[in-house]
């Protein structure tokens, strides 16, 4: 594994462009891993996908946890701070790797074809 800090954008999307796969939360890094045409797998809190992630599931799934109490008493689709510390940050809390690894896996599985 290799760690990075510090990097300017322009820096970080050269790294991302030599990435295979990218798996990680929704941010710019993913959106630039999709304009280097690299599958992703997106890990969604608050927010909801459909209104940050406009690509293919099928190409680019996500882990999203719908329903949840936190995101409508604020009256929002998403939660407010505190909310979300009432509520203990079920939206990625509820988000288990036993649920992302075969997800992961099935890409990584296709890259290899």
């Amino acid at each position: 594994m290799t760690f990075f800090e510090n990097l300017t954008l322009r820096e970080a999307a050269s790294v991302v462009s030599e990435c295979d796969l990218y798996v990680g939360n929704d941010s710019s890094m993913k959106h630039i891993a999709v304009a280097f045409q690299k599958p992703t797998f997106t890990i969604f809190g608050p927010e909801q996908p459909l209104e940050w992630h406009p690509y293919p599931y099928s190409e680019h799934p996500y882990a999203f946890v719908d329903s949840l109490a936190c995101r409508t008493e604020s009256g929002k689709h998403w939660c407010a701070i505190e909310t979300c510390k009432k509520y203990e940050h079920q939206c990625m809390g509820k988000i288990k790797p036993e649920d992302i690894f075969p997800v992961v896996v099935s890409l990584i599985e296709k890259l290899e074809k």
